[in-house]
């Protein structure tokens, strides 16, 4: 389909030139000299977030890295403006990742090795799971995030 902004389908799936006012084809809608382009806005597909939300992840810290502007992963030589502050627990513990301090900061290469590689995304919640149960229980950890990787 055309991003002609005078382009409108119906209900019956048929398409209709509302500058024309007149059923046509998408054919014609191409050919057609009243034809006007719409441009899509870059920031509609960006999920908005809520002014908390926003101001939680500004201030993130981590609970193991005290810099979180260079790359957690040993002897990565990412300069500080191609890192992004990534939560260990991801999905519905989000929100807990970012209150209890599990944040790692990776740069590009290595966040999507995180999200892709199992056994390197465990590794790092192993060591977060380690890190909290030095100063928390156990069972305090479950309770937040209601998984054990230490098995």
């Amino acid at each position: 389909m055309t991003n002609c902004k005078y382009l409108k389908q119906k209900f019956n799936r048929t398409l209709e030139c509302k500058k024309q006012k007149k059923i046509i084809n998408i054919r014609e809608c191409n050919c057609c000299p009243l034809c006007e382009w719409t441009t899509k806005d870059n920031n509609s597909n960006i999920k908005k977030r809520t002014y908390k939300q926003s101001k939680k992840e500004k201030q993130r810290y981590s609970i193991i890295y005290k810099d979180l502007s260079k790359c957690c992963v040993e002897g990565c030589l990412t300069p500080y403006y191609n890192v992004e502050k990534n939560e260990v627990y991801e999905g519905a513990k989000r929100s807990a990742s970012i209150k209890y301090g599990f944040v790692c900061p990776f740069c590009k290469i290595h966040h999507e090795q995180f999200h892709n590689d199992r056994e390197f995304a465990l590794f790092y919640k192993r060591l977060f799971q380690q890190e909290f149960e030095k100063e928390y229980s156990r069972n305090e950890f479950l309770n937040i995030i209601h998984y054990n990787y230490l098995k």
